[in-house]
């Protein structure tokens, strides 16, 4: 006892299960460094923090490391790469995306009602909005859909980084999650959305002058039949 504090030992030597030990301080000194050197990316980290090997001797050791000597560490290195930052900047990142989706959603909204676009009947108002609207319309599903991907790359993130289980959690919360669902999803309904609006302009009314005679002026109108795509294709020539 040394005044007001005591040193304790820490025994390096833990077991592992039955018959298994895992020597700590001949993990953190030889094999760590040589297997995974120094992190300096997110994928470096998450390999890093997926090993078993990693997993459990933080399994071993999460109660009595010194965590304040590690804060200590990070705030006087200010290149040292941190796993809770990059998932910080992310997670601003998609916060930020989203709300600005939802700002110029309300923007637009108001601009488009505050046109004169129902009260113009020859569609120029409209088509005047649109120049403008139109590009900040796919700019803003762009925002939308940007800050949806982030927000679940930053959702798996955070969850391993509390999790012990870190590589079973990554799998769960990226892998099956973002490309197995969400991605496929999305693609499906692109696919989908396009076949949609394909199938919109081949079934779509079109105007046909029956009879029309070129080059005559002001004779008697003719009458305008109205036919789709289909109609044309299904009818057999004369």
């Amino acid at each position: 006892d040394i005044g007001t504090h005591s040193e304790e030992f820490f025994n390096f030597t833990q077991l592992v299960r039955p018959g298994k030990y895992m020597d700590v301080e001949q993990f953190l000194m030889t094999e760590m460094p040589s297997t995974w050197g120094e992190t300096t990316s997110g994928s470096d980290h998450i390999a890093c923090i997926g090993d078993k090997d990693v997993q459990t001797l933080v399994a071993l050791t999460y109660d009595d490391f010194p965590t304040k000597r590690l804060h200590a560490f990070a705030l006087q290195s200010g290149d040292v790469y941190r796993w809770s930052e990059v998932n910080e900047r992310i997670g601003s990142i998609a916060a930020a995306l989203v709300f600005s989706a939802l700002l110029w959603s309300i923007v637009l909204n108001i601009s488009l009602a505050l046109a004169p676009v129902r009260e113009d009947s020859t569609g120029r108002a409209l088509v005047a909005w649109l120049m403008i609207g139109g590009p900040m319309m796919i700019m803003n599903y762009i925002f939308l859909l940007v800050g949806l991907i982030l927000f679940f790359v930053t959702h798996g993130r955070q969850l391993m980084a509390v999790s012990p289980f870190s590589g079973a959690t990554s799998d769960n919360t990226v892998v099956v999650s973002l490309f197995s669902i969400l991605l496929p999803i999305f693609v499906v309904g692109l696919v989908l959305g396009a076949l949609s609006k394909i199938w919109a302009d081949y079934n779509s009314p079109k105007l046909v002058a029956a009879g029309a005679s070129e080059g005559e002026e002001g004779g008697p109108e003719e009458e305008v039949k109205v036919k789709t795509d289909g109609d044309a294709a299904g009818e057999e020539p004369s």
